[in-house]
């Protein structure tokens, strides 16, 4: 569970990130609507969502989509950040940052395929 402790250093980040084409979008089970994808790499991924509060996450398994249409799902995950990035707004847009957690062989290869189709 995400304590808010973990910063969002560039320097904490182990693989390059690709920003992901706007089209690109993540659901994380089982009550929220898809939401933009920010960036992409092997390890994780940003996406941007609108809020004041953090996510409450009931599970830690997401979905990957492009499109409608669903590209991976299951997809475990824990959030590393959760931070404002337009406080001027009644409603804030937010960044979360999330990393995989332990992924299949095929997870992963379709991790790598997401990001050489989906990226920009």
């Amino acid at each position: 569970m995400y304590s808010g402790q973990i910063t969002n250093s560039v320097e904490m980040r182990e693989c390059e990130r690709f920003f992901a084409q706007h089209r690109a979008l993540v659901l994380i089970y089982p009550n929220s609507s898809p939401v933009h994808v920010i960036d992409i790499s092997k390890k994780g991924l940003a996406f941007k969502y609108l809020g004041k509060e953090t996510l409450a996450i009931e599970t830690e398994k997401l979905a990957l989509y492009y499109e409608n249409k669903t590209c991976m799902h299951d997809i475990p995950f824990e959030i590393a950040s959760d931070d404002i990035i337009n406080r001027n707004s009644y409603v804030p847009f937010r960044r979360c940052g999330i990393k995989f957690g332990k992924l299949t062989s095929t997870q992963q290869t379709f991790i790598n395929d997401f990001i050489t189709t989906y990226t920009c």
